[in-house]
């Protein structure tokens, strides 16, 4: 026991200090770090109070005050620096984070100029779609019309055809009536056609054409390009009648002559042939 009082007399024998360190202690942890055992567990010993028991519990108290103290002002230094590396560490978190943001935004525009892009891209192609399917429609419309139009033109050809089949038919029929007309009523008192201004000849009372004319009921205005049509039957009707008619005459002719010679009469007669 005394020598306990004497050891711990004036400080000597207190223990020595560890070094600090950042780990945070509780208040037991520094107790017995620093002070080593309680007055408690001192009284708990048999220890006596005595003067230097006194002295040795203030020493310890104040030993243990400035510690606290030291202690305080460590952890609030601690403290500090954690607060310090805590708000550098979230400036640095904030920045990456502002960086993402900033990458992201640039991504997003891009994708939206490239939406945009396509777009416009594809509002083209709508309108070019648009003017493909009006000129496909404006090219069946015309080819519709053409269509019409060679269906028409065909029909009036056939009908062209039909009608030019008719009017040949008619222009032989007249052709033939003209040319009987010609040789029954008029070769007995027109057996010959002098020229063309003969032929061509409508206006003169005698002449042929106006005859013909007038027994067909030819009207003024169409008279000049009926002739031209039919003169060339009147023509040919006359001098093919008169053809016809020499050789009838030849024929009597040559019929009377071998009478004759069979009979005797015609000795001193001879036919030119």
């Amino acid at each position: 026991m005394a020598g306990s009082r004497s050891t711990n007399h004036g400080g000597k024998g207190q223990r020595e200090r560890p070094p600090m360190t950042k780990k945070k202690r509780t208040e037991d942890d520094r107790r017995h770090h620093y002070h080593g055992k309680s007055d408690v567990e001192n009284d708990m010993n048999g220890e006596e109070s005595s003067p230097d028991n006194s002295r040795t519990s203030k020493n310890r108290q104040r030993t243990k005050r400035i510690s606290e103290a030291k202690w305080a002002s460590e952890e609030e230094d601690n403290g500090s620096v954690s607060e310090y590396e805590e708000c550098n560490n979230g400036t640095a978190e904030r920045t990456m984070l502002e960086e993402e943001v900033a990458e992201g935004k640039k991504a997003y525009n891009t994708l939206l100029a490239q939406w945009g892009d396509l777009k416009r891209e594809t509002q083209e192609l709508r309108n070019q779609n648009k003017d493909m399917k009006k000129e496909a429609m404006q090219i069946m419309t015309e080819n519709r019309e053409l269509k019409e139009k060679v269906r028409d033109l065909e029909a009036e050809q056939e009908r062209s055809l039909q009608e030019s089949a008719a009017t040949e038919v008619i222009v032989l029929e007249t052709y033939g009536k003209v040319g009987k007309f010609v040789k029954d009523e008029l070769f007995h008192h027109k057996k010959f056609i002098n020229d063309d201004y003969d032929l061509n000849d409508i206006t003169d009372d005698g002449s042929v054409g106006k005859q013909t004319m007038d027994h067909f009921g030819i009207t003024q205005s169409r008279r000049v390009a009926w002739w031209n049509t039919y003169k060339k039957a009147a023509a040919d009707a006359i001098a093919n009648q008169r053809s016809a008619v020499a050789s009838n005459v030849k024929r009597e002719l040559k019929g009377k002559s071998q009478t004759w010679k069979r009979k005797g009469n015609g000795s001193n007669y001879t036919t030119h042939e």
